[in-house]
């Protein structure tokens, strides 16, 4: 296990590729998360093994507003933290 900080990720290309292709826990503002790149599918598979939960869903964080804008409809333009919940039917 390897810990990285948000330094060595703004600097560090070939870190990211790795993490694109890694499961990962990542803190949040209450608890840790367990996290992977949503659109590796193998991944996800993985980590739904890990939570024993093959069919609940589970969240997805998007760093910044031009990537939800690219992956899903959005009512109104925001700023700073916002937290959506929306069903995976309505994302396109």
């Amino acid at each position: 296990m390897r810990i990285i900080n948000k330094d060595e990720l703004k600097h560090d290309a070939k870190l990211i590729n790795e993490l694109k292709k890694s499961i990962f826990v990542y803190p949040t503002d209450t608890i840790y998360g367990i996290g992977c790149d949503a659109t590796n599918e193998e991944l996800v598979k993985k980590i739904r093994e890990i939570k024993r939960n093959p069919t609940h869903p589970f969240s997805i964080i998007i760093p910044n507003g031009r990537l939800v804008a690219l992956s899903s409809v959005v009512i109104e333009p925001f700023k700073g933290q916002t937290t959506f919940s929306v069903s995976g039917s309505e994302i396109p």
